[in-house]
């Protein structure tokens, strides 16, 4: 691999670099800082934790000049976790420099961002896009010299449904600015937004990683939906120095299952309707270990990277085979091995089929599992008709991966309370927009 100090990057960014132990680009950083150094537009593909976050900003930090006293680069993200992330790294990035990055996310109080907008010391935004556009219209928030513009996870933006959010954006954006598109696939909404805002970008693909970790032992349990929990329970027993992750599909199945396994182990939860402060509680005592299981969703789950886990329980398995890598390869970090356990409901066989064929190696049953696949569900089996027997067709949910309801129109978020908050929870009204990102 090739060396940061191989390319002409500030002596202040390298510094910070070799203070993070950064020495050695992955491939998209390899394929993306040299183009992203020239000032171009640029569009980059590549599946999530591959490094993204680095590839566009030791290129953007090493570009800027301290002490602008002007939010010089704007980057738009789907969550709040994902959105500190970032922050996080960029401050990390720029420290030697004196670059530094200001998140603004929904769920924390407007005032404080506020007074931080007004103190002029950030020359980087982070946000989530109904976030900024809200500070856009109090007119907190001057964009009118802002340099360079990028989108993060594109892709699960607009699965979200911020595209009119970043389309109200683009207009308060200055002409002859850059603009940088970070997406794990690039769909043809994708495509529409690189037509619209870039100006012949440089393309980079990464392409997604195909097999799974060697040292994650994957195997799955056919279970019905009724019984998904007990066996929770008796796994946790059987494994008492458990720590990792339970992934659902929903914020109702997080809650439910919390509150289901509460009693029996050190668990919490991530969902959106959760203040901030919540959130933050949360995340410190599962790195802490005081918690050893957290149970959350896909999109809650971006932005935690804790090592040492043990084990990543799919309570339902993903609707795509890139989402199911991500997820497993939370665990096995660093060389360390992991289990990995799929529960399936008796009619997803052919989830589980198409899964072992997308990411190229089978699945292990678990030998105490006795519970076989079923042909067919019952007709009129709600929540599996024209789902379990169609593995990833539909996308997250059902929905068609181009982020569009199947009636042809686009998703908004909707705004709602908290659903069946965990007791001991303080998250109030919220909307994806802010509670979700």
């Amino acid at each position: 691999m090739t060396q940061f100090q191989t390319l002409p990057l500030d002596a202040a960014v390298l510094k910070s670099l070799d203070q993070m132990g950064y020495h050695e680009m992955t491939p998209i950083q390899e394929m993306a800082i040299p183009k992203l150094l020239t000032g171009q537009d640029f569009l980059g593909q590549a599946p999530t934790g591959t490094g993204k976050t680095a590839a566009f900003g030791i290129p953007l930090i090493s570009r800027l000049q301290a002490g602008s006293g002007t939010i010089d680069a704007l980057i738009l993200g789907p969550t709040r976790e994902l959105v500190q992330q970032i922050a996080e790294e960029l401050n990390r990035i720029g420290a030697e420099k004196g670059i530094q990055a200001l998140p603004i996310f929904g769920g924390e109080n407007v005032f404080v961002q506020k007074e931080a907008l007004r103190e002029r010391k950030a020359q980087i935004i982070v946000g989530t896009p109904g976030r900024v556009l809200d500070h856009i219209g109090q007119v907190t928030m001057d964009l009118s010299q802002t340099r360079m513009v990028i989108l993060d996870e594109a892709d699960e933006m607009l699965d979200m449904g911020f595209r009119p959010d970043i389309e109200s954006i683009f207009k308060h954006l200055p002409g002859g600015r850059e603009t940088w598109l970070f997406s794990a696939t690039v769909s043809p909404e994708i495509r529409k937004i690189a037509d619209q805002y870039m100006y012949h970008p440089e393309e980079v693909r990464i392409q997604p990683q195909t097999k799974t970790a060697e040292n994650i032992q994957q195997m799955y349990y056919v279970v019905k939906d009724e019984e998904k929990h007990r066996l929770l329970r008796q796994i946790v027993k059987e494994h008492p120095d458990m720590y990792g992750i339970v992934f659902c599909q929903t914020k109702r199945d997080v809650v439910l299952l919390t509150r289901k396994m509460r009693d029996y182990y050190p668990i919490d939860c991530l969902h959106g309707a959760m203040a901030q402060g919540d959130r933050d509680q949360v995340m410190d005592a599962f790195r802490s270990g005081k918690l050893k299981l957290l149970v959350s969703t896909d999109i809650m789950a971006r932005g935690i990277d804790v090592d040492n886990l043990t084990h990543v329980i799919n309570y339902s398995p993903p609707h795509d085979p890139e989402s199911y890598i991500h997820r497993i390869g939370r665990t096995a970090r660093k060389g360390e091995t992991g289990v990995a356990m799929t529960f399936f409901n008796p009619f997803e066989k052919r989830a589980l089929e198409q899964l072992e064929r997308r990411v190229k190696m089978g699945l292990q049953k678990h030998p105490s599992c006795e519970l076989e696949f079923e042909d067919a569900p019952p007709k009129g089996f709600g929540r599996y008709q024209g789902q379990g027997n169609s593995g990833f067709s539909h996308g997250r949910g059902g929905q068609k991966p181009n982020g569009h309801n199947p009636n042809g129109q686009k998703r908004r978020p909707r705004r709602s309370g908290n659903p069946n908050p965990v007791a001991g929870q303080t998250g109030g009204t919220s909307s994806p927009s802010s509670a979700e990102s």
